[in-house]
């Protein structure tokens, strides 16, 4: 599933803003992944990097595609550019994505930035995010006013 909404994402939002893996390797029951990160510095979130993933999360969330795991290790400030990976809870209704049918196993599915069990909301995500970053501004203002609009619950996804 990485790889199939690493490559859907990319062609919504632009290659600049996901990181693919370049690489998997099955270890065990595990799969390990393999990231090319280059030489670049990752920096503290700020007002304009928010607004950026703002931006994306709005667009993405317009497609019907929700992160579902939206959280500050997701999401790479490098250089100025905002990166977005990991990609394993992201959720699409679509024949292309596997739907799990255990609503406990779905409960678990995800950030613990989500409003209440068996429920998603990535601005209510992107709002804990900014508090925790302690960032003000007209965005975080744009954030609180987007939680509540796209949302996805338990029996969607199933």
């Amino acid at each position: 599933m990485k790889f199939f909404f690493s490559k859907r994402l990319s062609n919504l939002v632009g290659d600049k803003y996901i990181i693919s893996p370049i690489a998997t390797y099955r270890c065990f029951k595990s799969l390990l992944l393999a990231y090319n990160f280059r030489d670049e510095v990752e920096k503290k979130l700020d007002n304009e990097d928010l607004n950026k993933i703002y931006e994306i999360v709005y667009k993405i969330n317009q497609n019907g595609i929700f992160f579902r795991d939206l959280k500050r290790d997701n999401i790479l400030i490098l250089n100025d550019r905002v990166v977005f990976f990991d990609f394993s809870f992201m959720y699409e209704n679509s024949p292309d994505v596997v739907k799990v049918r255990d609503k406990h196993l779905l409960n678990a599915i995800g950030t613990d930035y989500r409003p209440s069990n068996y429920l998603w909301d990535d601005f209510y995500s992107l709002y804990k995010i900014a508090n925790e970053e302690e960032i003000k501004g007209n965005t975080v203002n744009k954030v609180e006013n987007m939680i509540g609009k796209f949302v996805l619950n338990i029996d969607e996804c199933k």
